[in-house]
């Protein structure tokens, strides 16, 4: 859940995430779809758009994945089932060669939002580093 702030009339809008949307593939199987809200200029209003991580990034979770986020060993099919939705999200961005799309409207015409920026934390979800001092949109991750 996001709060969004338009400027400068201080209007404020919840914004929820998206759920449920996946990539299905020719052999049937399929992906998450993972979203980040985006402003859309052929819709012309925030929208949901592809969230296309690098593969740094994904690299990094598979070689985090035999952890849960609380640093406790995955066990048993769960565990296998994570590590094999993170190898097929790899194989997928490996051949992935566009830009980020709207979902709505399939427009790359978008403003993505860099990540909303937690207090004490200096690296972004991404892993790369956030650049103090630079301008961030109004955009703040809710529960």
């Amino acid at each position: 859940m996001y709060q969004v702030r338009y400027l400068p009339e201080g209007r404020v809008e919840r914004f929820s995430d998206s759920t449920g949307d996946y990539y299905e593939f020719e052999d049937g199987s399929r992906i998450d779809l993972q979203t980040a809200p985006v402003w859309c200029h052929r819709c012309g209003r925030l929208t949901h758009g592809e969230e296309v991580e690098p593969v740094e990034a994904i690299d990094r979770a598979i070689a985090a994945e035999p952890r849960n986020r609380y640093g406790f060993p995955r066990q048993g099919a769960y565990g296998r089932q994570v590590l094999e939705r993170l190898q097929a999200r790899r194989r997928w961005r490996e051949k992935r060669r566009s830009p980020p799309k709207c979902i709505t409207c399939g427009s790359t015409d978008l403003f993505v939002f860099p990540p909303p920026r937690r207090p004490g934390h200096d690296r972004d979800p991404l892993g790369r580093p956030v650049q103090q001092g630079v301008p961030r949109p109004v955009l703040h991750a809710r529960g």
